[in-house]
């Protein structure tokens, strides 16, 4: 069930939500609904409406969400100073399913795509990102979800 960014949009639009990037990242990694991310985001890290978790209840939860879904996670550290285009790069665009975390956004890539609103109609290019320098708010800014 691979979301676009017109359907995670549209879904946002009836939860009559704001702030959706950590549910729009978990519903892109972990191919689940909008909804199902938004209500496993409130179980597990006590997600408040319109807006985001703490990054510490976020990193919980994608492990929570990782154990419930029969999947595992693969932190990835030390990628301080790295641009999310280079980690896009590197990481993402060979595959796999991947959760970032840059200072107040998250973003989710399932097999290179993201659903992330700062890519073009594409869900390739992170230009409006490109200069954001990951590891510097979060300890673990890279998830790898495992199936």
């Amino acid at each position: 069930m691979r979301q676009s960014r017109e359907n995670v949009t549209e879904q946002a639009g009836r939860y009559r939500e704001h702030n959706f990037c950590t549910v729009s990242a978990v519903a892109c990694a972990f191919d689940i609904s909008f909804g199902r991310a938004h209500r496993l985001l409130k179980r597990h890290a006590n997600r408040p409406f319109r807006d985001g978790p703490r990054s510490s209840m976020f990193h919980e939860a994608v492990e929570k969400i990782a154990e419930a879904e029969g999947k595992r996670v693969e932190h990835y550290d030390g990628l301080r100073g790295e641009t999310l285009n280079q980690f896009h790069k590197r990481y993402a665009s060979r595959g796999g399913k991947w959760i970032v975390c840059i200072k107040g956004h998250a973003i989710g890539f399932n097999e290179g795509e993201s659903t992330d609103w700062t890519s073009d109609e594409t869900g390739r290019n992170l230009a409006r990102r490109k200069t954001a320098k990951l590891g510097y708010r979060a300890t673990t800014v890279a998830f790898q979800i495992i199936d």
